[in-house]
């Protein structure tokens, strides 16, 4: 019987840390890659929401809500 290695797939991951010191990670959906993570990260869109995000109306405002985790994906 033949013996194969397998290698298991790494998910991409960054962690960043939002205005109050607070870290969060960003997770890359299945297929999608290290530079499409970077890329999406680095997107006026994605620093937009961000922004949004902590402003004095945001979600994140007032510390009644965390963020811990995003996961961004790949849409065909």
């Amino acid at each position: 019987m033949a013996s194969g290695v397998s290698r298991a797939s790494v998910t991409p991951v960054q962690i960043m840390t939002l205005s109050n010191g607070d870290c969060f990670e960003i997770v890359a959906a299945s297929g999608l890659s290290e530079t499409g993570l970077r890329n999406a990260i680095d997107s006026t869109l994605f620093k937009q929401w961000m922004k949004n995000m902590q402003s004095e109306k945001g979600l994140l405002a007032g510390g009644q809500m965390h963020l811990r985790r995003v996961e961004v994906q790949v849409f065909p």
